[in-house]
């Protein structure tokens, strides 16, 4: 699950968490980009969101922080190509994406790669409509097809949806709201303590 994670929220860890209930998931992999290629330069420094993330770690939920180790832009063609050499050419590996991303997955630098590489699981999003699954992908409602063949499958998964967003997030901090009901404890705290997206400790009146 790439995304920049600025920063990690409950809309990024449930579903993963859900699909970590599924035997044929193992694993999932929380992988922070250094620079997103349509939204540019994230508001808190890669270090800062890679130990947020670390904070909600564990039981399967795993940071991988290899994009952060690049400089410039993050390629997930360029990732998903690391990663396939790491792993091998016969490893299972699925890509997870918001409905709302894997819409516009087809403009991506070398998208024509990316069935080759993995394959596409496809999350439910408030206020998406039905979940298109992109054309490029082999289209299964059997997850265990994934778990069975390398790469090239679009799975649809029938997640809670949590009404969520960093964007969101960052502007009520802005408005010195706390937006603590959208994000872990542990991250809040770490954000407060940091001062992170312009927070400070609102004053008694």
């Amino acid at each position: 699950m790439g995304g920049v994670f600025d920063p990690v929220h409950f809309g990024h860890i449930k579903p993963a968490l859900e699909l970590l209930a599924r035997p044929q998931i193992s694993q999932v992999r929380l992988m922070p980009c250094r620079v997103h290629p349509d939204k540019g330069e994230a508001g808190a420094g890669a270090r800062h969101r890679l130990q947020m993330l670390e904070l909600v770690a564990g039981a399967g939920l795993v940071v991988d922080g290899r994009e952060l180790e690049h400089d410039g832009v993050s390629y997930t063609a360029d990732t998903l190509g690391r990663l396939r050499d790491e792993v091998g050419g016969e490893q299972p590996i699925a890509f997870v994406a918001g409905q709302d991303t894997a819409a516009k997955m087809h403009t991506w630098k070398c998208a024509a790669r990316l069935p080759a590489l993995a394959h596409l699981i496809v999350l439910a999003r408030p206020d998406c409509g039905d979940c298109q699954l992109p054309a490029a992908w082999r289209r299964t409602e059997d997850l265990a097809a994934l778990a069975a063949s390398p790469a090239g499958c679009a799975y649809r998964a029938h997640n809670r949806q949590f009404a969520a967003s960093s964007g969101a997030i960052r502007a009520m901090i802005g408005r010195r709201e706390q937006p603590r009901y959208l994000l872990p404890g542990a991250v809040w705290n770490y954000i407060c303590r940091h001062r992170l997206y312009g927070w400070n400790e609102p004053r008694d009146v």
